[in-house]
């Protein structure tokens, strides 16, 4: 039977275990604070009244505190920490034994010796096992190095800015540098333009004012031809008309690369019968083929298509201008040739609505030599200096032909020996169009005299024009009422029946543009055909003629041929 202890052994036994429990809790205690002076981490212990009871061997080591003991009991953040921190702490404190929750904070301190530190913060708020707030404990991580890398990386930054700032600086003066340049370079364009268009209008104003007279010359010399008797006189109408002729030429000369060079010529792309331009062009050299007697042939592939859509007024000028150098530098019993084919590199390649053209203007002339050839395209260039005396003319007219070239997008390229005569190449991409009537086209079966009883409005200012104009058209066999101004020919049209109106375009009191827009206001002259008789001869000015309402052109200086073309399509 157990023997049951004693009030005194009970109390023995109980105070062993209290003395193993306190030994047991005590070499805990050893054992935390040994793995926390261990740990890298700076780690303290701070009681409600904020003063400090434990700090770890990492915290003493990087404040370099020689003598730790001397600060526990005592108030932290510890009196050699930066003003600054100290009082965020112990608001940080504060708010943590308020709140009991944890509060993390950056910030720099110091050590001992002065040295400046940054550390993150952590405050850790510990509750005994009924709930009750006991202490703090404050762990602390050095992110001094962190903090080093980040102000460098912000003085980087900061220099690169600087940097970036200088640079900005510098290309912001040489932007505004380019800015003035460039507004320099801008005026100076628009004063080249605006001188460029100033030439455009005074050689068009001249050629107007030169055509005006030139006008009355050449028609003069035409009515003469057809009344003197004399050899002799003859003679001299026929130099004032080649003289008249010769200036004329200069004149379109001038105009067209003034036109071409100021980029004001632009091309009319419209279907049209190939066959018609070149009689047409065939038509104007008759003459001279006759008198040189030159053997003269002109024609087309059968495997050309008859109607193209491209400029045929530029066309037109092209084969002109080459076949006047031709008929120019071939003597008599020449020969003279032009052919028209397909270019030879036609292929699938090219759209199914366009082909290429090869005009081949060939002649038995003086031909041109070899270190010559390359210079006979530039503008004011002869071949030599001696040839200018003898042919005459302005350098001009191959100089235009490759501008109107280029300017239909194809080329043209010269083959020429010495003696041996001249072949000219031009190039050109037209588009194909719908076959046009040949009999629509032909403007060349023409009455020789109208019908005795029509009668003609002739509108114009300038006396020797009206004496000119009238002659011509009585020669013609039309009835001819002359009036000077643009409310004059209002006032004869709306009182009197006219079958066709000859319309100056430029009078005083009322130009031609001006009476044609009044005109056709009213349904008595709505169907009258208006035709323009200008010297301007722009595509601008024949344009302003058919807004105006005008329907056909005829170019000053007009001859007794133009006219009676151009009256024919209006019977």
């Amino acid at each position: 039977m157990n023997k049951k202890p004693t009030y005194e052994e009970l109390l023995e036994k109980i105070w062993i275990l209290e003395h193993a429990e306190s030994e047991r809790l005590q070499a805990d205690s050893k054992l935390a604070y040994a793995w926390l002076d261990c740990s890298p981490v700076c780690t303290k212990m701070v009681d409600l009244d904020f003063n400090l009871q434990y700090m770890s061997s990492a915290g003493i080591n990087v404040l370099k505190i020689d003598d730790i003991s001397q600060y526990y009991g005592k108030p932290y953040p510890f009196d050699f920490f930066p003003e600054s921190y100290r009082i965020s702490m112990r608001r940080y404190l504060e708010n943590a034994r308020h709140t009991h929750e944890v509060i993390a904070m950056e910030a720099p301190i110091a050590d001992t010796q002065g040295n400046q530190l940054w550390f993150h913060a952590t405050i850790v708020p510990v509750n005994d096992d009924a709930g009750r707030l006991e202490y703090f404990i404050v762990v602390s991580i050095d992110i001094t190095a962190r903090k080093q890398a980040e102000l460098a990386l912000a003085q980087r930054n900061n220099h690169l800015k600087e940097l970036v700032d200088e640079r900005t600086k510098e290309l912001q003066v040489s932007m505004k540098d380019l800015l003035r340049i460039q507004e320099n370079l801008m005026a100076s364009e628009k004063k080249a333009t605006a001188a460029s268009c100033a030439k455009s209008e005074f050689l068009a104003l001249v050629s107007h004012e030169i055509r005006t007279p030139m006008n009355g010359i050449t028609a003069m010399a035409d009515l003469l031809l057809d009344i003197v008797q004399g050899e002799k006189q003859r003679e001299y109408a026929n130099i004032i008309k080649q003289s008249s002729s010769a200036l004329l030429s200069i004149v379109n000369d001038i105009l067209d690369i003034s036109k071409i060079e100021s980029g004001r010529l632009e091309l009319e792309l419209k279907p049209f019968n190939l066959q018609n331009v070149l009689n047409e062009v065939s038509a104007l050299f008759a003459a001279q083929v006759s008198k040189k007697e030159i053997d003269f042939q002109c024609l087309a592939s059968a495997d050309v298509p008859k109607s193209i859509i491209s400029d045929a007024t530029a066309l037109r000028q092209i084969l002109i201008n080459l076949l006047s150098n031709a008929m120019k530098f071939t003597g008599d019993n020449g020969d003279i040739s032009l052919h028209v084919g397909l270019a030879k590199d036609n292929s699938q390649t090219k759209a199914v609505d366009h082909i290429g053209l090869t005009f081949t203007v060939k002649d038995s002339g003086i031909g041109i030599p070899i270190d010559k050839q390359s210079k006979v395209f530039e503008a004011f260039t002869q071949a030599d200096s001696s040839i200018t005396r003898k042919f005459g003319g302005t350098g001009l007219g191959l100089h235009i032909c490759k501008q109107l070239c280029e300017l239909m997008g194809g080329d043209i390229q010269l083959e020429s020996l010495t003696g041996e005569g001249t072949t000219v190449i031009v190039n050109i991409d037209v588009g194909l169009a719908k076959v046009i009537d040949d009999l629509a086209q032909e403007s060349t079966a023409i009455p020789s005299v109208p019908v005795s009883d029509e009668s003609i409005l002739l509108v114009e200012d300038n006396q020797v024009n009206q004496k000119v104009a009238s002659a011509i058209l009585k020669k013609l066999g039309y009835k001819v009422h002359i009036v000077d101004n643009g409310i004059q020919a209002i006032e004869e049209a709306f009182s009197n029946h006219y079958d066709i109106i000859l319309m100056d375009c430029q009078m005083p009191i009322m130009d031609g543009y001006t009476a044609t827009r009044k005109l056709r206001l009213d349904k008595r002259c709505c169907n009258i055909p208006i035709i323009a008789m200008s010297a301007g001869v722009t595509r601008d000015e024949q344009l302003n003629c058919k807004e105006a309402g005008m329907d056909d052109f005829i170019a000053k200086p007009i001859n007794i041929d133009l006219v009676r073309t151009v009256l024919a399509r209006w019977h």
